[in-house]
């Protein structure tokens, strides 16, 4: 088929319906369930295709909606969830929406979610780590300053080691992730990754 337009009551779809798949088998192999609030991301890392497929403008389902279907997955016994948009905390706001909805229902369950290094702040890791999330991926994709530049990242190695340290003390882990072999990867380069891996662990 050819494109069509992105979808932008992201409200207006149904829930998936998850009853029909085997969900004892995820739950045996401790599986997260995923779900999302959003869809969008308006960045322009040169190596990521979200942009294709969700569009740059970032499109934010209603949070009593999204904590609504938080209940029905709890409802089937799962009790780990995976936020599974390409940025969660693209705005303080929605993610405090979100968590609030979570806290004022008393929901008990753990969860991850995906965000970048510069949108994170200690008030919002706080609230999330109190709605119970536990963990937070960052793309870091380089150690080295002028690849993250070539790569359109937009963000720098300062900012990563800051959002690890709160992450920290917010209690949350920091998982970060590198990409071997990006355009003008060399032997000093992935060096300069690894070594700024290694660093991260001690801060």
């Amino acid at each position: 088929t050819g494109p069509r337009h992105f979808i932008q009551d992201l409200d207006a779809l149904p829930f998936p319906a998850r009853h029909l798949l085997p969900l004892s088998r995820y739950q045996a192999l401790g599986y997260p369930i995923s779900i999302i609030t959003s869809r969008g991301c308006p960045y322009s890392c040169i190596f990521c295709l979200g942009r294709r497929m969700v569009g740059n403008r970032v499109r934010l389902r209603k949070a009593s909606l999204v904590v609504d279907e938080i209940e029905q997955i709890l409802s089937y016994g799962i009790d780990r969830i995976n936020v599974a948009d390409d940025l969660f905390v693209s705005s303080s706001g929605k993610v405090k929406e979100v968590c609030d909805e979570i806290l004022f229902r008393g929901l008990r369950f753990t969860w991850s979610a995906f965000a970048r290094v510069n949108t994170v702040d200690l008030k919002t890791l706080n609230l999330m780590r109190k709605a119970g999330c536990d963990s937070i991926s960052f793309g870091v994709e380089t150690g080295n300053p002028e690849m993250l530049k070539l790569i359109r990242k937009g963000i720098t190695l300062d900012q990563v080691r800051r959002a690890v340290s709160l992450c920290r003390e917010a209690g949350i882990i920091a998982h970060t992730s590198f990409i071997v072999g990006l355009p003008g990867e060399t032997p000093d380069t992935l060096r300069q990754t690894s070594m700024f891996a290694a660093s991260l662990g001690s801060l």
